[in-house]
């Protein structure tokens, strides 16, 4: 099995928080490649529902939030779901 590469920082070189870190390990771990925040769930890393339902439950899990399936439904970009898990950190937290 190989592992992703997680990329310690966004574009320009900013720090990342540690829900982007988990995040994309996360997604690192499920699709067994590399995931930066500007990727396309789709295009780029050919996620599929089966895919998604991996990450829902692993993100669920790991941060302690409730998310569904569906809430990811129309997300683009990687950087969709870390807005998404950040929201409902915040609002469960």
């Amino acid at each position: 099995m190989s592992g992703g590469v997680l990329v310690a920082t966004g574009k320009g070189g900013s720090a990342m928080t540690n829900i982007e870190k988990s995040v994309l390990s996360t997604l690192c771990a499920i699709l067994e490649t590399d995931v930066t925040k500007d990727m396309s769930l789709r295009d780029d890393l050919c996620m599929d529902s089966l895919d998604t339902l991996m990450l829902v439950d692993a993100l669920e899990e790991q941060f302690d939030a409730r998310l569904s399936e569906e809430s990811f439904q129309g997300y683009v970009t990687v950087a969709d779901i870390i807005k998404k898990v950040i929201e409902c950190t915040q609002t469960s937290g």
